[in-house]
Protein backbone atom coordinates (compact mmCIF):
# COMPACT_ATOMS: atom_id res chain seq x y z
CA UNK A 1 0.00 0.00 0.00
CA UNK A 2 3.00 2.03 0.98
CA UNK A 3 4.55 1.60 -2.66
CA UNK A 4 1.26 2.63 -4.26
CA UNK A 5 0.94 5.86 -2.29
CA UNK A 6 4.82 6.73 -3.21
CA UNK A 7 3.57 6.37 -6.62
CA UNK A 8 0.52 8.67 -6.70
CA UNK A 9 2.49 11.25 -4.67
CA UNK A 10 5.37 11.22 -7.29
CA UNK A 11 2.78 11.06 -10.20
CA UNK A 12 1.63 14.46 -8.48
CA UNK A 13 4.59 15.95 -8.32
CA UNK A 14 5.36 14.73 -11.60
CA UNK A 15 2.35 16.48 -13.24
CA UNK A 16 2.67 19.52 -11.06
CA UNK A 17 5.88 20.26 -12.14
CA UNK A 18 4.78 19.46 -16.32
CA UNK A 19 1.34 22.26 -15.62
CA UNK A 20 4.35 24.51 -14.10
CA UNK A 21 6.83 24.41 -17.16
CA UNK A 22 3.91 25.19 -19.28
CA UNK A 23 2.61 28.15 -17.31
CA UNK A 24 5.67 29.81 -15.73
CA UNK A 25 3.99 32.58 -14.46
CA UNK A 26 0.94 30.64 -13.11
CA UNK A 27 2.58 29.06 -9.33
CA UNK A 28 -1.33 28.41 -7.92
CA UNK A 29 -1.42 24.42 -8.26
CA UNK A 30 3.00 23.77 -7.27
CA UNK A 31 3.16 21.07 -4.94
CA UNK A 32 5.52 22.90 -1.68
CA UNK A 33 7.03 21.36 1.25
CA UNK A 34 7.94 22.69 4.07
CA UNK A 35 7.35 22.57 7.91
CA UNK A 36 4.85 24.64 8.81
CA UNK A 37 1.88 25.18 11.62
CA UNK A 38 -1.45 24.41 10.29
CA UNK A 39 -4.73 24.94 12.25
CA UNK A 40 -8.19 23.77 11.72
CA UNK A 41 -9.55 26.66 11.39
CA UNK A 42 -9.10 30.74 10.33
CA UNK A 43 -9.58 31.83 13.45
CA UNK A 44 -7.68 29.35 15.54
CA UNK A 45 -4.99 30.93 13.29
CA UNK A 46 -5.83 34.23 14.14
CA UNK A 47 -5.53 33.38 17.17
CA UNK A 48 -1.97 31.85 16.76
CA UNK A 49 -0.37 34.80 15.85
CA UNK A 50 -2.36 36.95 18.69
CA UNK A 51 -0.43 34.73 21.59
CA UNK A 52 2.81 33.95 19.68
CA UNK A 53 5.46 35.47 21.59
CA UNK A 54 8.56 33.39 19.76
CA UNK A 55 7.51 30.11 21.97
CA UNK A 56 5.61 28.03 19.21
CA UNK A 57 5.03 25.49 21.71
CA UNK A 58 3.23 27.85 24.14
CA UNK A 59 1.25 29.43 21.60
CA UNK A 60 -0.04 26.08 20.13
CA UNK A 61 -0.39 24.52 23.88
CA UNK A 62 -3.12 28.35 24.42
CA UNK A 63 -4.55 27.34 21.20
CA UNK A 64 -5.32 23.82 21.33
CA UNK A 65 -6.56 24.63 25.11
CA UNK A 66 -9.25 27.13 23.77
CA UNK A 67 -10.13 24.97 21.24
CA UNK A 68 -10.60 21.98 23.45
CA UNK A 69 -8.45 19.69 21.06
CA UNK A 70 -5.02 18.64 20.95
CA UNK A 71 -4.39 18.96 17.87
CA UNK A 72 -6.17 22.02 16.24
CA UNK A 73 -3.30 23.69 15.10
CA UNK A 74 0.22 21.33 15.44
CA UNK A 75 4.05 22.07 13.36
CA UNK A 76 4.14 19.39 10.91
CA UNK A 77 5.94 19.01 7.50
CA UNK A 78 3.75 18.69 4.77
CA UNK A 79 3.28 18.66 1.10
CA UNK A 80 0.57 21.01 0.13
CA UNK A 81 -0.69 23.17 -2.02
CA UNK A 82 -1.87 26.94 -1.58
CA UNK A 83 -5.06 27.98 -1.63
CA UNK A 84 -6.70 31.85 -1.51
CA UNK A 85 -5.94 34.21 1.34
CA UNK A 86 -8.18 33.81 3.85
CA UNK A 87 -7.44 37.51 6.04
CA UNK A 88 -4.00 38.99 7.58
CA UNK A 89 -2.61 39.02 11.03
CA UNK A 90 0.42 40.85 12.37
CA UNK A 91 2.55 40.71 15.91
CA UNK A 92 5.66 41.86 17.25
CA UNK A 93 7.25 38.84 15.07
CA UNK A 94 5.56 40.94 11.35
CA UNK A 95 3.05 40.32 9.48
CA UNK A 96 1.24 37.12 8.08
CA UNK A 97 -0.80 36.21 5.19
CA UNK A 98 -3.77 33.67 6.40
CA UNK A 99 -4.05 30.64 3.48
CA UNK A 100 -5.92 27.79 2.75
CA UNK A 101 -3.32 24.75 1.86
CA UNK A 102 -4.68 21.31 0.61
CA UNK A 103 -2.34 18.79 2.45
CA UNK A 104 -1.44 16.31 0.22
CA UNK A 105 0.95 14.66 1.84
CA UNK A 106 3.12 14.42 5.72
CA UNK A 107 6.15 13.63 7.26
CA UNK A 108 6.04 10.79 9.60
CA UNK A 109 8.20 8.33 11.46
CA UNK A 110 7.72 6.06 8.58
CA UNK A 111 8.45 8.47 5.89
CA UNK A 112 6.85 11.03 4.03
CA UNK A 113 3.57 9.44 3.40
CA UNK A 114 0.83 10.66 0.74
CA UNK A 115 -2.04 11.39 2.68
CA UNK A 116 -5.93 12.15 1.17
CA UNK A 117 -5.75 16.18 0.33
CA UNK A 118 -7.14 17.99 3.22
CA UNK A 119 -7.99 21.34 3.90
CA UNK A 120 -5.97 23.39 6.36
CA UNK A 121 -5.02 27.10 7.19
CA UNK A 122 -1.33 28.25 7.09
CA UNK A 123 0.23 31.38 7.48
CA UNK A 124 3.26 33.09 4.49
CA UNK A 125 4.96 35.72 6.24
CA UNK A 126 4.68 39.10 3.71
CA UNK A 127 7.61 40.62 3.28
CA UNK A 128 7.57 44.57 4.56
CA UNK A 129 9.18 47.18 2.77
CA UNK A 130 10.45 50.17 4.38
CA UNK A 131 10.48 53.41 2.30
Amino acid sequence: MRFVLGIALAASLLGTAAQAQQQPNDNSREIKVSTSVICDTKEQMERFVTVFDGNPEKALQTVNTEANSRDACVVATIAYVVGSELGKASNKEGTFQIVQVLVVGMATPAGFQAVVPAPFVSLVRVNEISV
